[in-house]
């Protein structure tokens, strides 16, 4: 039977007590939802639980994903978590942003298909970047989930790009109606971020004052001097195998959005593509848009070789995919060395070629 309230401690006080633990469980579960804070059961004597409510300091979940990447012990007081965060980078700014803010700082940067210390080292790097920028709130995760794929996952590149485009970005945000925030996100937002990451354009500040009206008419200007946005040539650009179509992605734009679209760190593979020694490809099924799966090619030897086939999030794919995959890169192969000969044929002087 439900008792009534009693203080536990000064950040916790019991809201109920039962003789069964199974009544115990269902309370906690309906009070945690209806209260919006945390409630546990403690067993107080011999058939007797109590059902304790208490608020979650925001610093909690990050607490949580440092005992997970075995950073602090479990038990550990907030001050030793400090000290992990300041010497992975965290400035006390940022410490006192996600004191503030709790999980809202950081969501993003939590990535299933990523191990419990990348996690936690993105997380301080999101965090950083954020607090860098001044925000008076996090990003929305309309926002940072883009970001997110344009640095591949891996927050390594996120120090190329200047904080100041985070509080331009969200101030342009508030602005902005349901259906245009979407395309922003979709659209301006992701190719700014690449442009800010790959090209390290100089904005001065009056750029900056004027916030992204002005940002955004700079990369257009930008863009339009761009013929040709193709950064990489592929030897296959579109192929059809059966009931799936294999699309060749030859940009860093173009890798971003697979990315955004797949939940995972493909972006990460820009440089790599630059320089030759990878190709990425897209899988879609005939008469739909959507893509199903990624493939990653990787040059070794002077022979391009599987190297990944992705579902979303970095899931298996159906094993038709992984027998298509395969397919492709021989397809691919065949495709390529005729492409060498063609322009070593292109290369030698008329007379030899005759």
């Amino acid at each position: 039977m439900q008792g009534k309230g009693f203080s536990v401690r000064k950040d916790q006080f019991a809201i109920g007590r039962f003789e069964a633990y199974s009544a115990a469980a269902h309370f906690a579960r309906t009070e945690a939802m209806r209260r919006n804070c945390c409630c546990m059961m403690r067993r107080n004597g011999p058939g007797r639980f109590d059902v304790v409510a208490y608020q979650s300091p925001p610093i909690k979940d990050l607490l949580m994903l440092a005992v997970r990447a075995d950073l602090v012990e479990e038990n550990a007081h907030l001050e030793a978590l400090r000290r992990v965060c300041l010497n992975a980078g965290l400035s006390p700014s940022g410490w006192k942003f996600v004191s503030q803010h709790g999980i809202n700082a950081f969501e993003a940067a939590l990535q299933s298909t990523l191990g419990c210390a990348v996690q936690f080292i993105n997380a301080v790097k999101l965090i950083e970047w954020q607090a860098a920028a001044q925000l008076p709130e996090p990003l929305p995760r309309q926002l940072a989930e883009p970001l997110m794929a344009v640095m591949g996952m891996l927050l390594t590149n996120l120090s190329q790009v200047n904080p100041r485009l985070a509080r331009a970005a969200l101030n342009n945000w508030t602005k902005l109606d349901e259906l245009s925030r979407k395309r922003f996100a979709a659209q301006e937002w992701v190719q700014v971020l690449v442009w800010m990451r790959d090209h390290d354009p100089q904005l001065d500040k009056n750029q900056w004052r004027a916030g992204w009206p002005a940002i955004a008419r700079k990369h257009q200007r930008w863009a339009s001097r761009i013929t040709n946005n193709t950064e990489w040539d592929s030897a296959l650009c579109e192929i059809v195998i059966g009931r799936w179509k294999i699309r060749s992605r030859d940009s860093a734009i173009q890798l971003a959005y697979e990315g955004l679209s797949m939940q995972h760190c493909v972006a990460s593979y820009a440089d790599q593509c630059r320089v030759g020694t990878y190709r990425v490809f897209s899988v879609t099924k005939i008469g739909t848009t959507k893509p199903v799966a990624t493939i990653g090619i990787e040059l070794e030897s002077q022979t391009w070789q599987l190297d990944q086939v992705k579902g979303k999030c970095n899931a298996k794919p159906p094993g038709i995919i992984t027998k298509v995959a395969h397919l492709f890169v021989k397809k691919y192969q065949h495709a390529d060395r005729r492409m060498t000969l063609e322009s070593a044929q292109d290369q030698l002087p008329l007379s030899l070629a005759c």
